[in-house]
């Protein structure tokens, strides 16, 4: 897909002026995956530094937010416990890994 995307898509429409996209179930998953990806990271720092500054201003402590931020995460890697280094599942267990993620930092 990547390939597609880099040399076919330009060498056959390199005259036109019009945007083309490759399209379909694979090219929308590598997108996807792709998306979040870039995004997951942001939202993760996002959300638990939000939570540590409201924990630390109702509760006028350190430790408890830091201890709450450390529960969160180890949960999260917790539920996910077998998880295939890279091949043909690591599309797999990305997909359940995003739910989980959300699930268990909206908790």
């Amino acid at each position: 897909m990547r390939r597609l995307r880099k040399t076919a898509v330009p060498e056959v429409f390199g005259n036109s002026d019009a945007p083309v996209l490759v399209t379909g179930e694979t090219a929308e998953s590598l997108d996807y995956f792709a998306l979040v990806h870039r995004w997951l990271p942001i939202v993760f720092a996002f959300v638990l530094s939000l939570s540590f500054v409201l924990l630390t201003i109702s509760f006028r402590s350190i430790v408890g937010p830091l201890k709450a931020i450390v529960l969160n995460l180890l949960s999260v890697g917790a539920a996910h416990p077998h998880r295939p280094a890279a091949g043909e599942h690591e599309a797999a267990w990305r997909c359940e890994l995003v739910p989980t993620v959300v699930a268990a930092l909206a908790a």
